[in-house]
């Protein structure tokens, strides 16, 4: 069929949209394999992430020297068991930094799918009366404004740096996106002459419960800083569950309350923590990372944690303050129609009942649950904001579009109806087309400016940052020394992981040498790019020097390119090199 020319462009604009977020999310998830194993090189959140996971592979014990924690070394009990379980059961896959990081990967192209939807289903045509000749305006509006929040959110330094670097955070947004959008699939509170429609499925409910409870059960078994996000939203599906018939109040309750604890029953039947040894770890785990002063913690949370680090894209500190405004903004406008529904939370009538399912006041909730006590507690650390950003740009969907229904019809009919609009241009009559590009334009590149460097960076250096090479290395010369100690450079523990003696092996950091007292009888080797010159307390090996593809690229980030081997020959050599002078100069700790 040949559509007519007004109807082709119409379709077009109809449709156009929904292939650029295919497009986004391909070229997206395209660059991510190409440098998988090479954007960044091994690092030390990652594989101390993974060691527990590895050692078990080993050995059968879960535990991990390479965390500082006191009983860490004989038994792991120094993190929530999210990720270590997951690492667990995705090393049968394989072990190579390029397996072990393609899930993360996958997770993440998840989230951005997720995001999309759930946006879209904030931002649904269907909310808005129904106008023939409107329809292919306000659609393409809406999938267009879901695809700019989309790439904001998938685009941000922050959020691309850990979805390719194996950090809890990728798991934490793929699980409270996977909340949010099972939230908006549950079916309204019952109507009183709605019961009947019900009958015939008595369980569905139930079963969406049991889902929501075991994503809860997992958040909460990612990170403490999740639990205030876990509180809350169990309150809130409790109360969804109180809304329900009768005789599916009950079962909908045990449901939830089965999946929420179905990870915590799953943790304890295959770790079988100590609880004191499990309070013990996870409180020094908690010191470690919690704020020095609430002044201090404050200023590094509005302000520190962004500057320098995202001077690409100005904007981040901008968006952080503004979601805090608007969350407040949307509670106390929304507090009016809340107040009755927590007074009457018992009152079986459903007329009682607002309907209250609706995430818009969810939304900022979970925002402000993660927000305040981040910043009252957690370290001012970049790599905590991208759940912030997440929730955070839906504040602004919500603020936007689902706050004033009137506003958002208006402004649709003005997309529509106004000169010089109906086409998709969305400035100012008077605006100049220069002005326009510009504004365009200048968004375009501080969207994309560091997503597109950092990938540049990486094709350039492919040949420094190939971790075979790092890892051929290290066979060549360790394969036959029989077993010992390898600390210093991440790379280590990917080497550990694929050498057929890791059982004769084991990987430590030199600025964590709680559990590494120095022993003649077992040969301890040190991995870093620091110069025999500054170490010459050590005896040199080997060094691996790697050719730049390109020589102007050779001040461009971290490679394996000039890694040193060098063995440590005795306790004093092994005193000298965890001095704090000397730890600054070799790993900056």
């Amino acid at each position: 069929m040949k559509w007519p020319p007004s109807q082709t462009h119409d379709r077009q604009k109809l449709i156009f949209p929904k292939r650029w977020i295919g497009l986004l999310l391909g070229i997206y998830g395209l660059m991510g394999l190409i440098n998988l194993d090479r954007l960044p090189i091994a690092w030390t959140d990652e594989v101390q992430n993974l060691d527990p996971a590895l050692v078990w592979h080993a050995t059968g014990e879960y535990a991990s020297r390479l965390w500082p924690n006191p009983g860490a070394e004989t038994h792991f009990l120094s993190y929530p068991p999210l990720i270590e379980g997951w690492h667990t059961l995705w090393l049968y896959v394989g072990k190579s930094i390029w397996m072990v990081r393609l899930p993360f990967l996958l997770f993440q192209l998840i989230s951005g799918c997720l995001f999309y939807c759930i946006v879209l289903a904030i931002l649904n045509p269907n909310k808005i009366p129904k106008n023939p000749a409107m329809n292919s305006s306000l659609e393409s509006v809406i999938h267009g404004l879901a695809l700019l929040f989309t790439a904001i959110f998938l685009l941000d330094k922050s959020t691309a740096e850990i979805s390719r670097s194996m950090r809890v955070e990728v798991l934490v947004m793929l699980l409270l996106l996977g909340l949010i959008y099972g939230i908006q699939k549950l079916p309204p509170p019952l109507q009183l002459g709605e019961a009947s429609i019900q009958k015939n499925k008595p369980y569905t409910f139930a079963k969406q419960m049991v889902f929501l409870g075991l994503v809860l059960g997992s958040l909460a078994m990612a990170h403490l800083y999740t639990w205030p996000i876990v509180f809350v939203s169990s309150l809130w599906l409790i109360k969804e569950c109180i809304q329900q018939e009768n005789r599916q109040t009950g079962l909908s309750i045990v449901s939830f309350i089965t999946g929420l604890l179905a990870p915590f029953l799953l943790f304890i039947v295959s770790v079988k923590p100590e609880w004191h040894n499990l309070f013990a770890q996870i409180s020094f785990q908690a010191r470690d990372h919690q704020a020095n002063s609430f002044l201090e913690n404050i200023v590094g949370f509005f302000y520190t944690r962004f500057v320098p680090y995202t001077l690409e894209q100005p904007y981040t500190i901008i968006l952080h303050c503004m979601a805090w405004i608007a969350s407040f903004y949307l509670l106390f406008k929304q507090y009016k129609s809340l107040a009755p529904f927590w007074r009457n939370l018992l009152n079986k009538n459903k007329d009682s009942h607002p309907h209250t399912r609706e995430v818009y006041t969810l939304i900022p909730i979970l925002f402000l649950s993660f927000s305040i006590p981040a910043a009252m507690l957690l370290a001012p650390q970049h790599r905590y904001y991208p759940i912030q950003n997440m929730l955070g740009l839906l504040v602004f969907v919500v603020l936007f579009y689902t706050h004033k229904p009137r506003v958002r019809r208006e402004i649709f009919i003005a997309i529509h109806t106004r000169p010089g609009v109906s086409n998709g241009n969305l400035f100012p009559e008077w605006s100049s087309p220069f002005l326009r590009k510009l504004v365009v334009g200048t968004g375009v590149i501080l969207l994309l400016f560091p997503y597109v460097i950092r990938h540049t960076v990486a094709i350039l250096q492919s040949p420094e940052r190939n971790p075979s090479t790092a890892i051929e290395f290290l066979n060549n010369n360790l394969n036959q020394m029989g077993g010992g100690e390898i600390l210093g450079e991440p790379i280590a523990e990917y080497w550990l992981a694929q050498t057929p003696q890791a059982k004769h092996w084991t990987y430590g950091f030199e600025f964590y040498p709680q559990h590494f007292p120095f022993n003649p009888n077992i040969p301890r080797y040190f991995l870093s790019r620091v110069g025999p010159k500054q170490v010459p307390f050590l005896q040199t090996i080997d060094s691996l020097m790697i050719k730049p593809r390109w020589a102007f690229t050779a001040a461009f980030g971290h490679t394996y390119n000039g890694l040193y081997l060098y063995k440590i020959p005795s306790e004093n050599a092994w005193r000298a090199l965890t001095k704090p002078a000397m730890l600054k100069s070799t790993s900056g700790h």
